[in-house]
């Protein structure tokens, strides 16, 4: 499985190998899949007929290699020759951020009490305390805590990254803002299509790094002096973006589809 319809939903593909070099595949919530064929499945010099669907979509010999690519056109698969490039897709919002290794990076470029604050909220969400599986026992962990200005091309390469700040007052944010899904202003944002400017809301938002398309970065971004209060320790359960009230109380949150555009409300 390589591509799927539909973000947040799970994907499907079950392939049988039948009599007379036939195989017989069934899809669900996938755009695209690649079958790797080999002598212990099929007569790989005989032609060799894959239905998808029901739908034949390949009657031939097998390439040498054995590899077939199937892309999804209008409502069938066909045989593609496009060379697959894979791509992070939504699908366990800020728990994707999370899970894997990742650095808290506070923003520097403001004023002494916003570079404070900042620096505060990240120490508070790099220390993460898990569970055991079968164990009553939990694991304290500290995640790294960087400066903006300290960010190296190394970190950008092995890790996530949670931003603290905006573009104004974080300087790695301000690299990348104008490829993310929300624009700044002065004291307000638009995301979604809607504009929020109430004072102390805070974003909460994942999506790839532009900087580096295999990682995630995370924004957890400030409109206020009493914004990071609405942070919590659950942040790993929340949806791909919200925004939170400094109680923690939400008043938007969504989901992304496969190409990171925010979803109809209608969709979610």
């Amino acid at each position: 499985m390589e591509v799927l319809d539909e973000s947040h939903v799970f994907g499907r593909l079950e392939a049988r190998v039948e009599e007379g070099n036939h195989i017989a595949v069934k899809t669900k919530n996938l755009s695209r899949f690649s079958l790797a064929l080999s002598s212990a499945l099929v007569a790989m010099d005989q032609p060799v007929e894959v239905a998808v669907d029901g739908v034949s979509c390949f009657a031939a010999v097998p390439p040498a290699g054995g590899s077939l690519s199937f892309a999804k056109s209008g409502d069938r698969f066909a045989l593609t020759q496009e060379a697959w490039q894979p791509a992070l897709v939504p699908c366990g919002g800020s728990a994707e951020l999370r899970s894997g290794w990742h650095i808290c990076v506070y923003g520097t470029q403001g004023s002494p009490e916003e570079t404070t604050t900042a620096e505060q909220a990240a120490e508070r969400l790099a220390a993460v305390n898990i569970g055991i599986p079968g164990d009553n026992e939990k694991v304290d962990i500290t995640f790294p805590v960087k400066a903006d200005t300290a960010l190296t091309g190394e970190d950008l390469a092995r890790a996530n990254l949670i931003l603290f700040g905006t573009p104004r007052t974080n300087a790695v944010l301000a690299r990348l803002a104008t490829a993310l899904r929300v624009e700044f202003g002065d004291q307000q944002l638009v995301l979604a299509g809607e504009t929020f400017a109430a004072e102390d809301l805070l974003l909460l938002m994942i999506h790839p790094n532009p900087l580096q398309p295999d990682r995630y970065v995370g924004l957890v971004a400030p409109l206020g002096p009493r914004a990071y209060e609405g942070l919590s320790g659950d942040f790993g359960g929340m949806p791909d973006y919200v925004l939170l009230r400094p109680d923690g109380s939400a008043v938007r949150e969504g989901r992304f589809d496969r190409n990171w555009l925010p979803r109809q409300r209608t969709e979610e």
